[in-house]
């Protein structure tokens, strides 16, 4: 009995120890028996992930905002979702080549992270996947993605430059949301569709490559790019005419199409004649008379009210010198004699009667009483 009571002790220990996760030797990080690791408990700053993890697991590092660098070992092969979501002051990170999925919002929030570079054998960028880092100004990724998913780049405020490789064929919704530092982009052949928003209020863009297998342009794809001055797409008016381009898209309607081009065009020795969607950013130097003349007639106005102001100011001045001076004012009265003589020549110093029916007062001068109508008397008579 004693010995059945030990097998089964011992049999449920070994499974406890193998479904429960075993920590590192530091203490700072817990690995699953799989290699995952799953909790980082450190102090922060540059870290360095021990040899022998296979995969960063989901929220692994989220909201450590004292993290600084990471490196990750070449055991590693997968990043998951929002590893490193919200770590404000991430500013360098080391993938190793060995690394093939990075999922869902695995940077989202760094905003501390200036560049970042996508190892080789990576073929999908997830979701969110560097949503609002707002540091980052330079992205290289590798031949190897196929797709980069919605919002991959989205609200990345700094982003520059970046260069997509022909290996993609999908470029999801909103994937370069509010990138407002993007000057121009060059999607790559076999993409058939550009999603909504994709470009959404990338107010610094002024040039987009397109090719002539996208069949599509999703609502408000390029809504907000106002400085959007030029499509160079490759191929022709009539491929054009026929890709299905969905509302919000007037920045599309303003520019010009450079039909048959992949690439702008450069030259040694650039046209003097400006590009016509130039001119109207150019303001003119000629000067308009009529705007001439209305100046000539603000002048005058703004003249008048200053020399108003300068004579008000002057009477005030002399006001208060007077009050200081205690300088006299002589008022002169005329006194009028209160006599029958004075009234009978100034008819107009005493104006009320009363109507001798009902002693009521009525104005000299009328005719009959107000009040009961009767015949009134006449002054003087």
């Amino acid at each position: 009995m004693k010995k059945v009571v030990t097998m089964l002790v011992t049999m449920a220990l070994c499974l406890s120890l193998a479904v429960l996760p075993t920590l590192a030797a530091d203490g700072e990080f817990v690995i699953d028996k799989n290699g995952v690791l799953t909790e980082y408990n450190g102090p922060g700053g540059d870290v360095t992930i021990p040899e022998g993890v296979m995969a960063i697991g989901s929220f692994a590092f989220s909201y450590c905002t004292s993290l600084t660098s990471v490196t990750i070992p070449d055991s590693v092969t997968e990043i998951g979702e929002e590893v490193f979501a919200e770590c404000s002051s991430l500013k360098k990170i080391t993938i190793p080549n060995s690394v093939t999925v990075i999922r869902e919002g695995a940077f989202w929030g760094c905003s501390s992270l200036t560049e970042m570079t996508i190892p080789d054998g990576v073929m999908v960028i997830g979701g969110d996947t560097f949503h609002e880092c707002t540091s980052l100004r330079s992205v290289v990724i590798p031949n190897s993605v196929t797709e980069i998913g919605e919002g991959a780049f989205s609200w990345c405020t700094s982003l520059t430059n970046v260069t997509i490789p022909d290996s993609v064929t999908e470029i999801g919704a909103c994937a370069f949301w509010e990138c407002s530092s993007l000057t121009e982009i060059t999607i790559p052949d076999g993409v058939t569709e550009i999603g909504a928003s994709t470009f959404y209020e990338c107010t610094s863009l002024t040039g987009v490559v397109i090719p002539n297998s996208v069949t599509e342009i999703g609502g408000g794809a390029f809504n907000g790019c106002d400085s959007l001055l030029d499509v160079y797409y490759s191929g022709s008016e009539e491929d054009w005419a026929d890709i299905i381009i969905e509302h919000y898209n007037d920045p599309l309607l303003k520019v010009t199409i450079h039909y048959n081009e992949s690439i702008p065009a450069e030259t040694d020795n650039p046209p003097e004649t400006p590009h016509p969607s130039a001119a109207q950013h150019t303001p003119s130097l000629t000067s308009d008379p009529t705007k001439e003349s209305e100046g000539g007639s603000s002048l005058t106005v703004v003249l008048a009210v200053v020399a108003v102001a300068a004579v008000a100011a002057v009477v005030v001045l002399l006001v208060l010198l007077m009050r200081k001076k205690k300088m006299p004012i002589t008022v002169i009265s005329v006194e009028q004699p209160d006599t029958a003589e004075a009234r009978q020549s100034h008819p107009t110093a005493d104006r009320t009667v009363f109507c001798p029916a009902c002693g009521a007062k009525a104005d000299a001068g009328v005719a009959f009483c107000p009040s009961c109508g009767k015949t009134m008397p006449r002054r003087g008579g």
